[in-house]
């Protein structure tokens, strides 16, 4: 934890602070995540600081571990072929939206909500509502949602 132990302003011991929420939006998402742990000094110095260092990875981490809400992934000799979860149709893209949530255990023990409202797919067997599986590693859409989510969780709060 190295670099969040004091305060910038005027090197106080930083103490535990109150979890919490940032909301965000980009053109195709929202998102909003519930339960940010943070530090914040006893002097009352008006700044608030995420609880480890590497915190943003630890959200995404959490989102990964999250798949309800992802297409399986089948790969065909030309495109990936996108799978409903629940029964195995490949799903179709109609521009609908849907929200899809993300829990997560942090390393401090609380719990982090992630909540996303984004473009996805319809499964026309069951009706359920998928966001795309990831192709690559760069990915426009996950490239774009993790941005997002990276923007959200710093607002307002210094990395140390």
């Amino acid at each position: 934890m190295a670099g969040l132990d004091r305060c910038r302003a005027c090197s106080a011991k930083l103490i535990e602070g109150p979890d919490v929420q940032r909301q965000g939006a980009s053109e195709r998402f929202s998102v909003k995540v519930d339960g940010i742990p943070t530090k914040v000094c006893p002097s009352g110095c008006d700044v608030s600081y995420w609880y480890w260092p590497d915190f943003g990875v630890e959200v995404l981490d959490a989102l990964t571990r999250s798949t309800g809400g992802v297409a399986r992934r089948r790969l065909g000799f030309r495109k990936t072929r996108h799978l409903c979860r629940q029964c195995g149709t490949e799903l179709e893209d109609h521009g609908d939206r849907g929200t899809f949530l993300a829990k997560g255990r942090l390393r401090k023990g609380s719990d982090l909500n992630i909540s996303i409202e984004a473009p996805c797919l319809t499964c026309p067997g069951c009706g359920a509502k998928s966001m795309p599986a990831q192709t690559s590693t760069h990915d426009p859409y996950y490239v774009e949602l993790a941005s997002l989510l990276g923007e959200t969780v710093s607002e307002g709060l210094d990395r140390g």
